[in-house]
């Protein structure tokens, strides 16, 4: 599950860097979504990595404990 989340992430990330070089190359037009793109993307992929992170702490301690359980 954490790989979806961390794929999600990175795709969203790469896809506001590509449109803030785009904004810098003058193909894309200059304004508060193309000058933003970058900070909003990096904090898309840091809110979904934790998220991908949390999911994995919960599943292993989870995991931890039926073991646990068991013995």
């Amino acid at each position: 599950h954490i790989s979806k989340y961390f794929l999600l992430a990175l795709i969203i990330f790469s896809t506001t860097l590509i449109i803030y070089i785009f904004r810098n190359l003058n193909i894309l037009p200059v304004n508060h979504f193309t000058n933003y793109s970058v900070p909003v993307g990096g904090f898309i992929f840091m809110l979904l990595t934790s998220l991908g992170l949390t999911n994995k702490i919960k599943e292993l301690t989870k995991e931890n404990l039926e073991s646990e359980e068991v013995n």
